[in-house]
């Protein structure tokens, strides 16, 4: 048996805001009213479409943007609105045709371009979605939202520096966003800045204490700086609002590793295990710890 090594780096998230159902209704409700006395209205009924696939009749939304779609006229806002609309039941093969057919139609469109970047992105082709991403930037270089998705990806294409300058941008436009600062805090630790990623972190979590992420972010910049129970802190504040968080379990076991506490690395390793069951890394370090307390049946069980 070969034991590994702990894989002791803390791990990363983020939190997605959903919108409200009694919000949808109401407007489902007052989209209905003008397509009872319109039953052709273009916006409407991308409008309907929108509202009933985020509320799960999938069937209905296709069949109502399919009607959009028969009456759409020739211009790059219809495509754009078909594009959107696309987006939001999930379709984005069509969005993306859409939304392409809008360029071509109009290439200083910056929306167009935006949403035709969030597209491709989302369906990986990250490449690309960097191209339009900066020719929608190019057309309107005040698109906050435009300057922090492209440091993402650009993140994501392990670009750090041309992704700090975006998201140092987008602060410059929005400086109240939580979301801009913790994108900022990503890009300062990947470049090992970890000092200036915790101030970014901790901004985000004064305008939303609610971003789960930002707490496992925030606690792992402790952890790789030695600040140990700053980082416990920032963990446990996680699972507090969420107690479903795999990788916060997983970091607290790595300190309490590190600190020796067996037992207590142990029951948070298990945790973790039990909420994310594929993640080697656990398995690994619960090994280890397993070994060391002799249990070395159990180890090999988590080796495998």
């Amino acid at each position: 048996m070969n034991a590994s090594a702990l894989a002791n780096r803390p791990r990363m998230a983020s939190a997605i805001p959903v919108s409200g159902e009694h919000a949808l209704q109401t407007a489902e409700q007052a989209y209905r009213r003008v397509l009872a006395d319109q039953p052709g209205h273009f916006r409407a009924l991308c409008g309907l479409a929108a509202l009933r696939g985020q509320l799960g009749a999938l069937d209905e939304a296709r069949d109502l943007i399919g009607q959009a779609v028969d009456i759409a006229g020739q211009s790059a806002e219809d495509h754009v609105l078909l594009g959107t609309t696309y987006i939001r039941i999930n379709d984005l093969e069509c969005a993306q045709r859409q939304l392409e057919m809008a360029v071509a139609l109009d290439e200083g469109h910056a929306e167009a371009r935006f949403h035709l970047a969030n597209v491709l992105s989302r369906r990986g082709n990250i490449a690309n979605a960097v191209i339009q991403y900066e020719r929608a930037l190019a057309i309107n270089p005040d698109n906050a939202e435009a300057h922090q998705n492209l440091g993402l990806a650009l993140q994501s294409l392990g670009q750090f520096k041309p992704a700090l300058a975006h998201h140092q941008a987008a602060l410059a436009i929005s400086p109240k966003s939580a979301a801009i600062h913790a994108g900022l805090g990503d890009t300062l630790r990947h470049l090992g800045r970890y000092d200036d990623a915790i101030v970014q972190y901790a901004r985000a979590l004064a305008i939303n204490p609610g971003l789960t992420g930002a707490h496992i972010n925030l606690g792992g910049c402790f952890h790789l700086t030695g600040r140990r129970e700053q980082a416990m802190r920032s963990y446990l504040r996680a699972l507090t609002i969420n107690p479903g968080l795999a990788d916060a379990y997983y970091n607290l076991g790595n300190l309490y590793a590190e600190l020796d506490n067996l037992d207590a690395a142990i029951v948070h390793y298990e945790r973790s295990i039990g909420l994310l069951p594929t993640s080697a890394e656990a398995h690994n370090n619960l090994a280890n710890v397993l070994r060391k307390r002799r249990r070395h049946q159990e180890a090999i069980e988590h080796y495998k």
